[in-house]
C-alpha cells in the first residue's frame, strides 16, 4: 500500500540503497532522524540535512586539509556548545493560545485546520494535558474532551447500566471501593454495601477480581432498587496497576486497599472509600469525574510521577511503555484528555492526516516546554551571521567553521526546493525575515506565524551533530558481501 507523508524520519525508514556502503551512511543519516523522532517527534527533516551538511564538510576537510582529528572535533565540540547558548537566548515562551495555534499549523504542513483543532484540545487540557489521535468511524475529523480520569476498564455485567440509551451505567456522587484484591465473599464487603444501601447513596467498587457469587449478588441488589451499583476490575496490571490505584485514592480521597496497604478487604469501613461527583461506566471504559481529592495532595502526586519520568528519560535505554504510564498518570491528576478522532475518505487519507496531526502535538508541547523561535531555518541562519569569521590556522579551528558555516543549510534547502535563487533571496534577510516558502517571497516570519520549537531546533542539531562526529572518527565500513544470483534456464 502507498503511503502519503511529508514525516520526514517515516521516508527515511523506507529507503534502502542497493550499494551496501552508500546504504551504511544512509543509515548514519538515519539514526539522526530516529534520535530525534524519539526526544521530540518533530524535526526529523531537519535531522537529516543538518547532518548531510556537516558530513560533507568534513569530507571536504579530511580531503583538502591535513587535519588532526582529535583537535578538529574539539573544534566542532566548541561550536555546538557555542550555537546551543545562542540558540537559548533567541528563545520566546509561549504566552497565549495563539502562538500554540501558530506552531501546530506550521509543523501541520500550513493547514489551519489542525492548528485550530489542536489550538482547542491544549486550551481544554492544559498543556500538561494528555491529546491522543486515533481513527475515526466515519470521514469526519472530531475532538472529545474527557475532563477526569479515564481508564480502560468496564462494567462486569451489562445489568449494572442505567441508561439503557447510551449502554452506561451513571452513578451520581458514588463512594468508590479502591483493591488490588480478589472480593470473593460477599459478606467482606456488606460492613460497606449496608451503610450505602440505607442512605440511598451509589458505588464504584474496584478489585483484582470478583467472585461470580459476589457478582450475582450485586446483580440482584441493583434489579431490586436497593443497591445502586457498579464492579470493574482494577486497571493495568502488576506495579503499574498499584499505582494507577494510589492515583485513583489520591484523586478521590480515598484509600487505596492493597496488599501493601496492610488492610485486608473485610476490615475496609466506609473511611476507607474515595468519592467523586460523577463516575460513567461503559462497556469498555471508566471515568471518574471530580475527585473530591485534597488539591495540594494531588499536586504533590503529580510532581513525585515528573520525577519517575525523569528518571526514565535520563536512563540510557529508556523504557517506552514506563515513559507513555507517567505521562497518562501526570495528565489523569492534573489535566485531563482529549482524543482526536480523525476521518477521511480513504485510508490513506486518513493516515496523511494522522501524521500531520501526530507532528503538530508533538511540535506544541516542545514549544510549550522550552518556548519558540523564528522558523523557517531562520534561527540557526542568524546564528551563523552572529559569528564573526577568523582566519583558520588550526584544526580546532577548521573544526569549528565546519559547523558554523554549514548552519544556513536548512533555509538554503528550503529555498532551493522552492526553485528560487539563495544569494538573490538572502539579500533581504534581517533577524525577523525570512523566506516564506508557501507564498515564495521574504517576510516577518514572525508575524506570519512561521515559528518553530526550541527543542525540536536544539535536537535537530544535536543528534545531526552527534551523527557527523561518528562520521569523523570512522576509518572504515564492514558491510555483508553481496550474493550473487545465478538462473539457471
Amino acid at each position: 500500500m502507498p503511503h502519503i507523508t511529508k514525516d520526514g524520519v517515516t521516508v527515511a525508514k523506507s529507503i534502502q540503497l542497493s550499494d551496501p556502503f552508500e546504504n551504511v551512511g544512509c543509515q548514519l543519516i538515519r539514526e539522526a532522524a530516529l534520535k530525534t523522532l524519539s526526544a521530540s517527534g518533530d524535526a526529523t527533516t531537519s535531522s537529516i540535512v543538518f547532518a548531510q551538511a556537516f558530513c560533507d564538510q568534513i569530507e571536504n576537510d579530511l580531503a583538502n586539509y591535513k587535519v588532526n582529528i582529535p583537535e578538529y572535533k574539539e573544534g566542532m565540540k566548541k561550536a555546538w556548545g557555542d550555537i546551543e547558548l545562542q540558540l537559548k537566548k533567541l528563545a520566546t515562551q509561549i504566552v497565549d493560545h495563539n502562538d500554540i495555534y501558530k506552531v501546530a499549523t506550521i509543523s501541520a504542513n500550513n493547514d489551519p485546520y489542525i492548528g485550530r483543532l489542536i489550538e482547542k484540545c491544549f486550551e481544554k487540557v492544559g498543556k500538561d494535558g494528555v491529546i491522543t489521535v486515533d481513527f475515526s468511524k466515519n470521514t469526519e475529523t472530531t475532538t472529545e474532551i474527557i475532563s477526569g480520569m479515564q481508564f480502560d476498564r468496564g462494567y462486569l455485567a451489562p445489568h449494572f447500566i442505567t441508561d439503557e440509551g447510551k449502554g452506561q451505567c451513571v452513578l451520581e456522587h458514588p463512594y468508590i471501593f479502591i483493591s488490588d484484591q480478589k472480593v470473593l465473599r460477599t459478606k467482606d464487603i456488606v460492613p460497606i454495601l449496608e451503610p450505602i444501601a440505607k442512605s440511598g447513596e451509589s458505588i464504584l467498587l474496584i478489585a483484582e477480581e470478583f467472585d461470580n457469587e459476589v457478582i450475582e449478588n450485586l446483580k440482584l441488589n441493583k434489579l431490586q432498587n436497593i443497591l445502586k451499583c457498579c464492579a470493574i476490575k482494577a486497571p493495568s496490571f502488576g506495579d503499574y496497576r498499584k499505582d494507577l490505584l494510589e492515583d485513583i485514592a489520591i484523586v478521590t480521597n480515598g484509600t487505596a486497599i492493597t496488599y501493601d496497604s496492610g488492610i485486608e478487604i473485610h476490615d475496609a469501613t466506609v473511611e476507607h472509600l474515595g468519592r467523586c461527583q460523577k463516575v460513567i461506566v461503559t462497556k469498555d471504559t471508566c471515568t471518574i469525574i471530580g475527585g473530591e481529592g485534597d488539591k495540594f495532595a494531588i499536586k504533590e502526586r503529580a510532581e513525585v510521577i515528573q520525577q519517575q519520568l525523569d528518571r526514565i528519560l535520563a536512563s540510557p535505554d529508556p523504557n517506552e511503555f514506563g515513559e507513555k504510564f507517567c505521562r497518562t498518570r501526570i495528565a489523569r491528576l492534573v489535566g485531563g484528555v482529549a482524543v482526536i478522532h480523525v476521518g477521511g475518505t480513504t485510508e490513506l487519507a486518513m493516515k496523511e492526516l494522522k501524521d500531520r496531526i501526530d507532528d503538530a502535538i508533538c511540535a506544541t508541547k516542545a514549544a510549550l516546554e522550552e518556548g519558540t523561535v523564528v522558523g523557517g531555518g531562520m534561527s540557526f541562519y542568524n546564528i551563523m551571521k552572529s559569528f564573526k569569521s577568523k582566519d583558520v590556522k588550526t584544526s580546532v579551528d577548521l573544526g569549528y567553521e565546519a559547523i558554523v558555516k554549514n548552519l544556513d543549510c536548512i533555509v538554503k534547502q528550503i529555498v532551493s526546493n522552492s526553485e528560487m535563487d539563495f544569494e538573490e533571496i538572502s539579500k533581504d534577510f534581517t533577524k525577523t525575515k525570512g523566506f516564506d516558502a508557501l507564498h515564495r517571497k521574504v517576510c516577518n516570519l514572525v508575524k506570519e506565524g512561521i515559528i518553530n520549537p526550541v527543542k525540536c531546533e536544539r535536537l535537530a542539531f544535536e543528534n545531526a551533530f552527534s551523527v557527523a562526529e561518528m562520521f569523523l572518527m570512522l576509518n572504515c565500513a564492514v558491510v555483508d558481501e553481496p550474493i550473487n544470483q545465478i538462473v539457471t534456464i
